[in-house]
């Protein structure tokens, strides 16, 4: 699979249980804020070339795991999510059923991103793709993202990943520069 054979043989594969702190002022939040981030979020339509800027593993305020892919749009045929913006794609891993479907979808989006088999994306590579060490910093991929009706009648967008072949990973740089996106 090549990139995740060089994962260090330590990186961990399980994640710690947090318990929940006393509540923080509002100021303690306000000074540990990481600034203002792009929230905006991957809406429905084709994404025909996405750069990643971070994948990574988060606990979310309810306590559960998210999953989150920070892209850098390099090409859209999305209008309210052009070339030269951002988006993120985030997968909370909520107790329950939807656990095993947060895990597929994940697990199927590594393999695109990384032209790999769903075999070759174990435990240890996607703890290595989310690792600090942010292996997969600078990989495209492609996605294709459609709203579906849930069972309690809320939205939720599905999205197919597809893998850039090495050509068009080859010109990472050149489709980052014309999205007006500054060199990494």
């Amino acid at each position: 699979m090549g990139l995740f054979d060089n994962a260090p043989s330590d990186v961990s594969t399980a994640r710690p249980v947090v318990a929940a702190a006393p509540r923080k002022s509002v100021f303690d939040l306000i000074g540990e804020a990481e600034g203002d981030r792009n929230s905006s979020y991957l809406l429905p339509g084709i994404y025909p070339v996405l750069q990643v800027n971070v994948l990574k593993m988060i606990t979310a305020r309810a306590g559960h795991d998210s999953f989150v892919a920070e892209f850098d749009i390099l090409d859209s045929e999305v209008e309210e999510r052009p070339a030269g913006t951002s988006a993120s794609w985030v997968v909370a891993f909520k107790p329950g059923d939807r656990e095993k479907l947060a895990a597929n979808n994940v697990r199927s989006f590594l393999a695109a991103l990384m032209g790999a088999t769903l075999e070759e994306v174990d435990a240890k590579a996607a703890a290595f793709a989310s690792s600090a060490a942010n292996p997969c910093h600078g990989r495209l991929v492609h996605a294709s993202a459609v709203n579906k009706l849930t069972k309690a009648g809320g939205d939720f967008t599905a999205i197919n990943w597809r893998t850039l072949q090495a050509d068009v990973q080859a010109r990472a740089a050149e489709l980052r520069l014309a999205a007006r996106f500054p060199p990494f």
